[in-house]
């Protein structure tokens, strides 16, 4: 399945922190979350995203794959990310 971001969502940076911001929602994004929201600006697969990642953080995709998986779904139930066809 392929995902992208809803450009409802706009990613703000506030001093070392980064938010999704929709109307009045802000989603914070830890860890990797900026990392995952920037490859999903063109659709893309879970696995493609953990390919980019692991390239970044010298890491095998496979390793990451579930952690990316795990939090598009948690994007996914907040409206920021969509699946596509």
């Amino acid at each position: 399945m392929r995902y992208e971001q809803n450009i409802e969502y706009r990613l703000r940076r506030v001093g070392p922190k980064s938010f999704l911001i929709r109307s009045n929602e802000a989603i914070e994004l830890a860890g990797i979350g900026e990392d995952v929201w920037k490859c999903m600006a063109t659709a893309c697969s879970s696995a493609e995203i953990a390919q980019d990642l692991a390239k970044i953080y010298d890491a095998q995709p496979s390793k990451i794959e579930s952690d990316v998986k795990e939090f598009i779904d948690v994007l996914s139930r907040q409206g920021a990310a969509r699946a596509v066809p």
